[in-house]
């Protein structure tokens, strides 16, 4: 921690100036990929607030193992024009195209210390730099104030592992920073809370904060753009151009809600740079009479037949694993001392339902539904409020 250090001017509008500093090892997320602190202070030095900026800030930078992000920091004056000074912080170790590449990330914050939205500065960047393995880019940053008159500060940033004339000789970038910190988004939408369940964004319906839409270049499936939804539910990417194909799609799904709005994901092809798309999620909290029920009875199939015949008996103890694509939700129900389970608070939404095979069986034998896979059942678009009983078979290991 302390690696490096600047000062923010007065954020908060309390009279003091914020300090951001930054802890390159640090662990969030992935090992030493690091954290950056923004500090707020009394005048007597003593510290009021701290709120963190690493891979798990909402609308933050996007880290790996070993980015070292914090490594640099500079304050980089207003940029976006709302009053607020906006901060510049480098990850030298941050891998774009190979290793060590380096990244330095442009965060415009809002006047409490929380990130509004963070731009990347890479290999990858239209009108960027041009990197290798090892360069170290953004070792060191700082604000050169507003060289081309355009209204907008302007960026140095070092590369000390470039090579230039010898080995591991050193580069210095100076970025003229353009509108593109101010221009439209190229995909924006709002999260929303459909209560009446109807697929359409209507007056009253709030949106749903703190939620997470990602954006995958096809072109380049490593490139992954993520927002974070504001206090309104609305959210943006910025900065993809015509380089093909987006994907657009929900990281998750909120607990207890279906999708309302058609599939959780779109495709998007931004033609034209100046080109823009719109896509906005509805999401329906599910009442508990819509609830799906799974019945379960899992049995030892000693002829291996696939079906449960007179004689064979059920087994009690046994897993059953629930899980719910659209949700991410994994659960586990365990068959009672009649061989049974009842799990009758499902979302109604696609899900699979695989037992575990336990010790003293080779494997299960039904229901075969899926090539490769026995003792798996997925259930597609249940009907809410529907009751799906399945048998499920276990063959005994041999002698």
């Amino acid at each position: 921690f302390g690696a490096s250090v600047a000062s923010l001017g007065d954020l908060d509008g309390d009279g003091t100036a914020e300090i951001a500093a930054g802890a390159p090892g640090h662990d969030v997320g992935g090992l030493h990929s690091g954290d950056l602190y923004v500090i707020s202070v009394n005048s007597d030095g003593t510290v009021t607030r701290t709120i963190e900026i690493n891979s798990e800030t909402p609308n933050g930078p996007l880290l790996d193992d070993s980015d070292w992000f914090g490594a640099s920091v500079a304050s980089l004056g207003d940029l976006d024009g709302d009053g607020v000074a906006d901060i510049a912080a480098g990850a030298p170790d941050h891998a774009v195209g190979d290793i060590h590449t380096g990244d330095l990330y442009v965060m415009l914050m809002n006047s409490d210390g929380t990130v509004k939205r963070t731009l990347e500065i890479n290999s990858e960047t239209p009108n960027g730099p041009l990197l290798r393995a090892d360069d170290r880019f953004g070792a060191s940053v700082a604000s050169l104030g507003d060289l081309d008159g355009n209204g907008v500060a302007d960026i140095a940033a070092g590369a000390p592992g470039h090579a230039v004339g010898g080995l591991h000789t050193g580069d210095l970038y100076i970025f003229l920073i353009d509108d593109v910190v101010t221009g439209q988004p190229s995909i924006s939408g709002t999260v929303f809370s459909d209560t009446d369940g109807d697929g359409i964004h209507d007056e009253g319906e709030a949106g749903i904060q703190g939620y997470t839409m990602l954006a995958i270049e096809l072109a380049n499936i490593d490139v992954i753009h993520r927002a974070v939804t504001g206090t309104d539910g609305t959210y943006a990417f910025w900065g993809i151009g015509p380089s093909g194909v987006t994907l657009v799609q929900t990281y998750y799904f909120p607990f207890d809600h279906t999708i309302t709005t058609g599939p959780f994901y779109r495709y998007v092809d931004l033609g034209a740079s100046d080109e823009t798309a719109t896509f906005d999620v509805g999401f329906r909290p599910v009442p508990r009479f819509d609830r799906v029920t799974l019945d379960v009875t899992v049995y030892s199939d000693d002829n291996g037949n696939g079906a449960l015949d007179a004689g064979e008996a059920t087994i009690p103890g046994v897993s059953i694993h629930v899980y719910t694509y659209t949700t991410n939700e994994l659960e586990v129900a365990v068959t009672g001392a009649d061989g049974t389970v009842s799990k009758t608070d499902i979302v109604p939404a696609d899900f699979l339902a695989q037992v575990v095979v336990p010790d003293g069986y080779a494997g299960a034998t039904s229901p075969d539904v899926i090539p490769g896979a026995p003792g798996a059942l997925v259930v597609e678009d249940p009907a809410p409020g529907s009751v799906h009983s399945v048998l499920m078979g276990l063959e005994p290991a041999g002698p």
